[in-house]
């Protein structure tokens, strides 16, 4: 053993004094390992952090998130009474109900909005975190006016005071008091993100909460040796029967692990992103086989006289295998610190856009990755130059020359497979491009430039339907009234805005068969809706300053909405009338009278996703609702929200509706007033950022699959210098003799653009759920990267091939 390891370090010794007497192979080498190696160990420390690490919270593999599946569709929220049965469960340690909402929160210095969450009594049970100071809430707390603030709340608004306990803040227009801050890093529910209050859950005699809800969110803790199946039957058994004995709306019982619902939808991304880095990768270990078989040719004679001396085929194939994972080893400890780099960019970049980026770090797992890709590297990329080395020391290798032809032949199978792979890497980038293209190219049905989104909190979020009915109008009033305003309106579900009210209701058309009752979306707007977001009336008339209280009830639809109940046309002047469920003993209609049909308004993208498809939505003038609507304060009381339409310059605007909102909506908190043409653009965040760095990865795989052909060719032109100077002799022109350089390239670059596009398919099908609006083979993508492919490749055949068609005949034959 002690042998070996001298001779295994004899060879890095040896390895060494070859890097640095061939300077020029050993920096190309090494950056273009540093380079594939660097960005895959990135990506394997983001998939790690990300994906395969537990979630800093104990034991939280025994967390679950529950949620039902009602006619295929998941739905997160449960009915209490729901919870209260759940939580009798005997196989559960906690559950952990919960609600999340902006919120007013005013503190000596002032209002802001900060992230409500509303508990149940067991709530910090399911996370099993202890505060930092203080303590957590607990059953005892149910009724009681007390929070608990998270470490971002206490360091931005409490300025990390550490006798923060006993103060009293005021949520919304209750004052309660803090009982304890956690620790810094807590982030349970996964969505409470940002500054977060904790408060008791407080439930009216109705079974709704002070936000009008009567449902929550729920994870729940196993006990300690609990098998989930015996746990998911049992609650599963309890759903079943907490429900009304028919009712289908219940659905069924189902869950998955908390990890997961943190870190679901990134997934895809994330994983095609490895993917990507792995075929960078491969790319990079096909380079550096091609160096190393060129290098290799070089030093023929010196492996003929080291195996001459005594050495053997074994000691020679440990030689060069020590030396490519020495060349590897170097190149990782390169890419070590370009992946910290990295790692430490997206952390800073990102930490707060998506889940879990701000524990981006290079746990052991990774480093023993990249520890593992320098070998594999290193072995692989030595496998070529062995076998030649191999041959070359045979028994008639001094009698004999090797022919040249089998080499060009493996070195260009090689530059082959480096085409294939960049033509994969490029086709993924194009088809992300390509969906980045027709996402911005949408159909939003209403004009966003100009146009800029208010969103506002009540201070007191119980207000009465009148009140809030008043509030609207004196608002909407005075914002069409500001200078440089052009038109302002209300709508309850601003499209990229951070809410989606509305409602689902039951109605039927009137001539329909009784009994056929069909659902759409609800919404509110007012009569200046066109004016202010551009959406013109495709049929009838929109709403005017008459259709108010008191008169015949009327509403606009989209084009959804008549697509799906009327064929695609004669929606205008139909009759409509929401229906009820006379079981549950309450009558839920937003308006009771029948409704006509005015007109009807073009589809628009809502939700916060250009790729979100426009379902069915019939809209009301919001003065038509009657005050005492049960539905009103879940339409108007949550988020208001409107819309004003002005050429103002952003800062002007934001100071003159500010000034309006204290004059005229003194009892509304502001929670953001931005242009929607940003909204948008913040939509398209996660697309960008996946295109730019699968482009990325392109444009370095195409940079060194040009760099690899380059290396060939210049390569074999120098093998073949006396053959083409006798072919010149014998009267070939130079024209000939780019040709013979420019065929042989023509043949690398045509089977590695045909194993591309075989390739590009199934890696269109990975991808697949990232696109929109391209299919995962679309001929147009395949044939730019094939044209982008044929001139890069040619530029880099064009300077070997001038080489070879400059050899002087008389030169070259006595150079040899």
């Amino acid at each position: 053993m002690k042998s070996i390891m001298m001779s295994i370090l004899q060879d890095i010794r040896y390895a060494l004094r070859q890097l640095r007497n061939a300077p020029g192979f050993a920096v190309t080498a090494i950056l273009t390992l540093a380079l594939g190696i660097g960005a895959t160990t990135a990506m394997l420390a983001v998939v790690d952090s990300v994906l395969l690490r537990p979630v800093a919270l104990p034991h939280a593999e025994r967390l679950m998130d529950l949620s039902r599946r009602i006619d295929g569709q998941r739905a997160d929220n449960f009915d209490l009474p729901d919870v209260d049965a759940l939580a009798k469960a005997k196989t559960l340690e906690a559950v952990a109900a919960y609600g999340n909402f902006p919120s007013p929160v005013t503190t000596a210095d002032g209002m802001r909005i900060a992230q409500l969450t509303t508990t149940s009594p067991g709530f910090f049970a399911g996370p099993g975190v202890p505060a930092r100071l203080g303590r957590v809430l607990t059953s005892a707390d149910a009724h009681a006016p007390v929070t608990v603030v998270n470490d971002a709340f206490w360091r931005e608004t409490l300025h990390a005071d550490p006798h923060v306990l006993g103060t009293t803040v005021k949520v919304g227009t209750r004052a309660v008091t803090i009982v304890g801050v956690m620790p810094a890093g807590f982030s349970f529910p996964q969505y409470a993100q940002g500054e977060v209050l904790f408060t008791p859950r407080v439930v009216d005699a109705s079974g709704k909460d002070e936000h009008g809800f009567s449902s929550a969110d729920v994870t729940v803790r196993l006990k300690a040796g609990v098998a989930p199946e015996a746990a998911l039957a049992e609650l599963r058994a309890i759903f079943a029967n907490s429900g009304k004995p028919g009712d289908t709306s219940h659905g069924t019982l189902t869950w998955r692990p908390y990890k997961e619902s943190v870190t679901g939808d990134e997934r895809p991304a994330l994983l095609m992103l490895l993917g990507a880095c792995g075929l960078l990768l491969a790319i990079a270990c096909v380079n550096s086989a091609n160096l190393q078989i060129a290098r290799g040719a070089a030093r023929t004679g010196e492996m003929q006289v080291r195996s001459a001396l005594g050495a053997g085929r074994a000691r020679l194939l440990q030689q060069i295998v020590t030396e490519s994972v020495t060349v590897s080893a170097i190149g990782a400890g390169l890419g070590l610190g370009l992946a910290l780099a990295l790692l430490r960019w997206a952390s800073s970049r990102y930490g707060e856009r998506f889940p879990r980026f701000d524990e981006l770090a290079l746990h052991p797992a990774a480093f023993a990755g990249c520890a593992l890709l320098a070998v594999a590297v290193g072995v692989l990329a030595a496998v070529a130059p062995a076998i030649g080395v191999l041959r070359s020391t045979g028994v008639r290798a001094a009698a004999q020359a090797r022919p040249v032809t089998r080499r060009s032949r493996l070195t260009g199978a090689l530059v082959a497979v480096e085409i294939a792979l960049t033509c994969v890497l490029l086709t993924t980038a194009g088809l992300l491009l390509r969906t980045f293209r027709a996402l911005e190219q949408q159909p939003l049905g209403f004009d966003p430039h100009h146009l800029v989104e208010i969103t506002l909190m009540p201070v007191n979020p119980k207000m009465e339907g009148a009140a809030l009915e008043q509030v609207y109008t004196r608002l909407l009033d005075r914002l069409n009234t500001l200078p440089g305003v052009e038109a302002a309106t209300t709508q309850t579900s601003l499209p990229f805005s951070n809410f989606t009210l509305e409602m689902d209701g039951a109605f039927r058309v009137a001539g329909r068969p009784a009994g056929k009752t069909d659902h759409t979306a609800i919404g509110l707007i007012d009569a200046g809706y066109s004016r202010a977001t551009g959406a013109p009336v495709l049929e009838g008339r929109g709403f005017t300053p008459g259709d108010g209280a008191g008169t015949q009830p009327v509403c606009l639809v989209n084009q959804a909405f008549v697509r799906r109940f009327f064929g695609g046309r004669g929606a205008v002047g139909s009759v409509v009338e929401f229906t009820y469920d006379e079981k549950d003993g309450g009558d839920d209609r937003v308006i009771k009278a029948p409704i006509v049909i005015a007109g009807v308004l073009p589809d628009v993208v809502g939700g916060q996703s250009l790729a979100d498809r426009p379902s069915p939505l019939l809209l009301l003038d919001y003065k038509q609702i009657p005050p005492g609507s049960g539905s009103l304060h879940f339409l108007m009381g949550l988020a208001p929200q409107f819309a004003v339409r002005s050429s103002l310059p952003l800062a002007t605007l934001q100071t003159e509706i500010r000034a309006a909102l204290k004059q005229s909506a003194p009892e509304m908190a502001e929670m953001r007033i931005e242009p929607v043409d940003a909204s948008i653009a913040a939509s398209l965040a996660n697309q960008r950022l996946a295109l730019w760095l699968a482009a990325g990865f392109g444009v370095v795989a195409l940079l060194l699959a040009s760099v690899g052909l380059y290396g060939v060719l210049a390569y074999a032109v120098a093998q073949r210098t006396r053959e083409i100077g006798i072919r010149m002799a014998l009267g070939s022109s130079r024209a000939q003799a780019m040709r013979l350089v420019m065929t042989q390239a023509a043949g690398m670059v045509a089977l590695g653009l045909a194993l591309g596009c075989a390739g590009s398919w199934p890696a269109g099908r990975a991808v697949r759920a990232l696109l929109f609006g391209v299919h995962a083979l679309d001929p147009v993508t395949l044939a730019l990267v094939a044209v982008a492919l044929l001139a890069v490749c040619a530029v880099a055949a064009a300077v070997p091939a001038r080489r070879a068609a400059s050899i002087d005949p008389m030169q070259a034959l006595r150079a040899e």
